[in-house]
């Protein structure tokens, strides 16, 4: 998962089987807070970073507040508002994954995920693991030939470095 597309590479006995590429990322997120939240796509995205919590959200106190600068003004930000949005927005990420997924392989022949996630935001494998019914891994690429690629191509890398 990368910050504007997401790869998924599916992979059988070791051997790459298909590869579907989705517009959608991490900046989906950003921009569903950037739209819901009424500010600018800059601020959302350090809010998702420092906030977003994703899922159980519960230990957020009901009256805890995020102050975000608008123009000269300071707006307060229910911070369970802020865990509400990226929870839904993230469960829809994940929805359309497994939806993909599901046109190429049934999901109980899947024995696990790796995902390289660009989307940093707390509960985001476990919210992923919940959706698709398939244990979720954080994904490196540590082979010595490829991963120095994947600075030098950003193509490969599924976003710009």
């Amino acid at each position: 998962m990368g910050s504007d597309i997401t790869e998924l590479l599916l992979f059988k006995d070791g051997l790459l089987q298909d590869i579907q590429v989705l517009p959608l990322g991490g900046s989906s997120l950003t921009l569903q807070l950037s739209e819901g939240l009424k500010i600018n796509y800059e601020l959302a995205e350090d809010i998702k970073r420092s906030y977003g919590v994703i899922g159980d959200f519960s230990n957020i106190a009901e009256d805890k507040e995020i102050l975000v600068k608008k123009d000269e003004f300071y707006k307060p930000i229910k911070h369970r508002q802020v865990a509400q949005m990226a929870t839904n927005s993230s469960r829809l990420i994940c929805t359309q994954i497994k939806d993909v997924v599901e046109t190429k392989v049934a999901l109980h022949e899947i024995d696990h995920f790796h995902d390289r996630q660009d989307l940093l935001s707390d509960g985001f494998i476990e919210m992923m693991e919940s959706v698709i019914g398939v244990p979720v891994k954080i994904g490196r690429i540590n082979n010595p030939e490829i991963a120095p690629l994947l600075k030098e191509h950003s193509d490969l890398s599924g976003q710009n470095i």
